[in-house]
């Protein structure tokens, strides 16, 4: 865990020969915020400060998150969390959200022998969340990509550098006034 903010007690029982991690995780749809962890239990914790425990419930072996990468090259990481054993009525939950650029986190806690988390939670990731495919049999597959905010980074933006855009962003602001002006003229450079 070097490298990231952790506590001396976090640090400490990391070190033990025995560690208990368990995944949290935070979905802010539309509707509301899901809050779910992979322990085999309903914990409350309060991730915002505010000193309100919210209650994150247990998926104990029905959820899954895929691998989570980070590397030192500028670019979008994604992962995958997954959700199974749904029964087909409580499907149509899922098919009312529009899950794309909603936030999510997941985060790693650690556990102390009384099953209470130390600390606090490490974020490992945030991120938006994008498609939302559902898969269907007996009983309902939910897979829900997550990219990471650097997936905006190639996004193609609208919009001109010209005055009349400009005036629709920044009315008043007179910065590409002359920029018609400016593609027409023809430049020299290196001669007098």
């Amino acid at each position: 865990m070097s490298g990231r903010d952790v506590s001396s007690q976090a640090d400490q029982a990391a070190a033990q020969p025995v560690v208990r991690l368990v995944p949290l995780a935070v979905f802010e749809f539309d509707s509301g915020t899901v809050r779910i962890t992979g322990a085999p239990y309903d914990m409350y914790y309060d991730l915002g400060g505010d000193g309100v425990a919210e209650e994150f419930r247990s998926l104990f072996g029905l959820g899954k998150v895929s691998g989570v990468e980070e590397g030192t090259d500028l670019q979008s990481y994604g992962i995958t969390c997954s959700l199974s054993g749904i029964p087909p009525e409580a499907v149509s939950l899922a098919l009312a959200e529009e899950p794309q650029g909603r936030p999510a986190y997941i985060y790693l806690a650690l556990l102390d022998e009384g099953n209470r988390i130390i600390d606090s939670p490490l974020c490992i990731f945030a991120g938006r969340m994008d498609v939302m495919p559902i898969k269907y049999g007996a009983t309902a597959e939910i897979n829900l990509a997550v990219s990471s905010r650097l997936a905006d980074w190639d996004r193609i933006r609208g919009g001109r550098y010209t005055d009349a855009e400009q005036q629709s962003r920044c009315p008043g602001d007179r910065i590409f006034q002359f920029s018609a002006q400016a593609c027409d003229t023809d430049l020299t450079w290196g001669k007098s």
